[in-house]
């Protein structure tokens, strides 16, 4: 199974903190091999180009925008991201 580099983008608030827990426990119930990383600087934020935060990246596409998605909206995101990239 591939392995999924997830990041999330936003300062320390609860939302972002929030979005953090759920990629894990989603990540974890699909037993998927992750590395997951938080970037809180407000300059390395502002230079990838996102204004609103949380942002959740997994393998370099943007999964959400200053939201946190549903237990299943993002397993189904993550479901995709791995098919499209087995496929490649």
């Amino acid at each position: 199974m591939k392995h999924l580099h997830v990041t999330i983008y936003g300062p320390l608030c609860a939302t972002c903190n929030l979005l953090f827990r759920r990629a894990i426990e989603v990540l974890e119930a699909m037993k998927v091999p992750y590395d997951i990383e938080k970037v809180e600087d407000p300059d390395v934020i502002l230079a990838h180009g996102y204004l609103i935060t949380p942002v959740l990246v997994i393998n370099q596409q943007v999964i959400s925008q200053g939201e946190i998605p549903f237990f299943d909206r993002l397993q189904k995101d993550i479901e995709e991201i791995l098919k499209k990239e087995s496929s490649i």
